[in-house]
Formats: C-alpha cells, structure tokens, sequence
C-alpha cells in the first residue's frame, strides 16, 4: 500500500475538494490500460467522496485508488505532500 500525507497551506474559499473514488486499488502497470480506455470511467463511474480541505488540515489517503482535485478558481491551493508505505524490508518509509 501507498498512502498520501496532505498538509494543505493555501485552500481557496470555494471549490478545491480532493475527491476520492471508493473503488478498488489500482496497480502501477494497471493504471496505464485504464487511462486509454473505457474501463477508467466505469471504475470511477460511483461519486466520488468530497473532503474539503481546511488551511493546516492534514488528510491521509491511499494514493492507489483512483482521486483528483475539484476545480476552484482565482486563489491558491497548496499542499505539503510526501508517500507513506513499506519497503521491502518492511520498514516504514516516508519520501516524495
């Protein structure tokens, strides 16, 4: 598994939402078949779950699933990010 770790530092007052797809994990290789097909809308066809971010929130999320950022207009959203997961020794790592 690799997870995101989000720290938001610049949110705008409207739109910006991270949304995330409670569908199933996507491998690296797999992802790539999916971006050129239909079979990428048909797994992102459920809505989406909505997370608006509020300034120094920090969200963690699989960054395997299928997730976007909404739109927003004019002002700033800006985030401190770094991946979560296990090495191959199972050590826990953090790199970006």
């Amino acid at each position: 598994q690799q997870f995101a770790a989000n720290i938001y530092v610049d949110v705008p007052d409207q739109g910006g939402e991270l949304l995330l797809w409670p569908t199933k994990q996507i491998e690296g290789e797999e992802l790539k078949g999916y971006q050129e097909s239909g079979a990428f809308l048909d797994l992102i066809a459920t809505p989406p779950i909505k997370i608006a971010p509020e300034l120094g929130m920090l969200i963690l999320f699989n960054a395997q699933k299928p997730h976007a950022i909404a739109g927003f207009q004019g002002e700033k959203r800006s985030s401190l990010q770094c991946f979560i997961g296990l090495g191959p020794d199972s050590h826990l790592s953090l790199w970006n």
